[in-house]
């Protein structure tokens, strides 16, 4: 990716969030549900339940631990994680945000005091924790630390300093496989959750659990809020985390598809559950209740892409449920139940994927011709396959390099259907349509007919 691509992207990402005074965007997590099991997400509130220490970012910033200036080669560790986070990524000012006129209007709105001292706030802005679990150089105004993704450092601090690192925690807690690429574990999955209740470890290596992470601040959000002002948040896991440098090693070749299906199948689980219980309190004001919709129908036009013919038939049903309740919120929140379901029961599938070139390739030809995003999403629609073209373009070009067309297929998909996703009082759907068609016919021109199929993803 050129230079010319990345700051576009920034540009889009900081016209869509940091324009509206919000970096990281949430409100109080979600019920989640994987399989029959429902599970609460990890933000603040839940992490500082474990009644573990947490250690401020500071702590983790020592030149031989996490703030070597530079990074160390392959296959070490990193070593400069801390400096990539403090340095690059938007996490480490999302407390800012509360201190800003804008944050402050929304929680006097809300009658929540200062914006920067509420639980309500801080749950996804910063970690707050008692003062009984604060470490030494722990500091709430960091931002979205190290503790609040990965967890109250006390029991993992000194085991994962150790040879091997987290792989011990990860064997102690009867993890199988080790292999990003392979690991089939999920919050919910007994071993993620023997290493946090042990360790107070929430391991981000497992894709499902990180889709998870990232979905528990950057999709779920009370209506109440965006009634006050905020942000509606919107989340594309494979788009954001290459916007954001990551402070870890991604694997190779195409695994940006496989990052991009498992941030699907977690927002399409986690927007309709957010939209059936949205319809199911009485009190949702109908421009919430349409956002929820269309939201979680996006997430929807996109992930079905990607399965086969029965789960298809299962998310195209709950989409025409969806589409047709009218004021009928029993049956909007039954259809979203549903869709939700079927969500759950594919991400062990999901964390089976293999990435290659012809599953990218179908993946990005199906996207591309797909006229019912734009039509039955709207704005939301056009924001996930413009997200969506763009994530996977960037894996395609990762994984096969050299391909004749593909910068000026970038350049087309970030300086015009970015740029016009990125403001919904400037978008026109004409021209956001007639864009994505002109995208489409460079995409069948520059990929292999027949290059193959995506994995048989579906119900059992």
């Amino acid at each position: 990716m050129g230079p010319s691509t990345s700051n576009v992207k920034r540009k889009f990402l900081i016209v869509g969030l940091a324009l509206a005074g919000f970096l990281v965007i949430a409100y109080s997590p979600l019920n989640r549900a994987f399989g029959a099991d429902p599970v609460k997400q990890q933000p603040s509130a839940q992490l500082a339940g474990l009644g573990m220490k947490f250690e401020g970012a500071a702590g983790c910033n020592a030149a031989k631990c996490h703030g070597s200036p530079t990074a160390n080669p392959a296959p070490k560790p990193a070593g400069n994680e801390f400096v990539t986070w403090s340095e690059k990524d938007k996490h480490a000012e999302a407390y800012k945000a509360l201190a800003k006129p804008e944050g402050q209007k929304i929680a006097d709105a809300l009658k929540l005091g200062k914006a920067t001292e509420s639980s309500a706030c801080l749950n996804c802005h910063g970690l707050e924790v008692p003062a009984n679990l604060r470490m030494d150089k722990f500091n709430v105004k960091e931002g979205i630390t190290c503790g609040a993704c990965h967890g109250p450092y006390e029991k993992w601090e000194k085991p994962h300093n150790q040879p091997g690192g987290a792989d011990g925690l990860r064997t102690a807690a009867g993890y199988k496989v080790l292999k990003a690429e392979e690991m089939p574990y999920s919050t919910s999955s007994p071993e993620h959750q023997k290493m946090l209740k042990d360790y107070g470890l929430y391991d981000t290596r497992p894709i499902l659990a990180r889709a998870e992470k990232c979905a528990s601040c950057h999709l779920a959000i009370d209506a109440k809020l965006i009634d006050a002002g905020h942000p509606t948040p919107f989340f594309e896991l494979a788009y954001f985390t290459d916007v954001e440098p990551p402070h870890w090693r991604e694997p190779g070749g195409y695994w940006g598809t496989k990052v991009w299906a498992a941030g699907q199948v977690v927002c399409l689980r986690d927007a309709m559950n957010q939209l059936a219980e949205r319809a199911a309190d009485a009190a949702t004001p109908a421009k919430q209740l349409a956002a929820a919709q269309s939201q979680a129908l996006a997430h929807l036009l996109m992930f079905r892409h990607l399965v086969g013919p029965k789960a298809a038939a299962a998310l195209n049903a709950a989409a025409a449920d969806i589409k047709g309740a009218g004021a009928d919120k029993a049956k909007l929140a039954a259809a979203a139940k549903s869709a939700a379901a079927t969500a759950s029961s594919l991400m062990e599938s999901i964390a089976a994927l293999a990435p290659n070139e012809g599953k990218t390739s179908v993946l990005l030809t199906k996207i591309a011709t797909d006229t019912d995003a734009l039509k039955d999403a709207g704005f939301h629609g056009a924001q996930q396959q413009a997200l969506s073209l763009s994530s996977l373009v960037a894996s395609m070009k990762k994984g096969k390099g050299a391909l004749a067309g593909i910068d000026e297929l970038q350049k087309l998909i970030d300086e015009k259907l970015l740029a016009a996703a990125g403001d919904e009082a400037a978008f026109k759907p004409a021209d956001f349509a007639a864009d994505v068609k002109n995208a489409a016919g460079k995409i069948m021109m520059m990929l292999p007919s027949g290059a193959g199929v995506p994995d048989p993803i579906d119900l059992k």
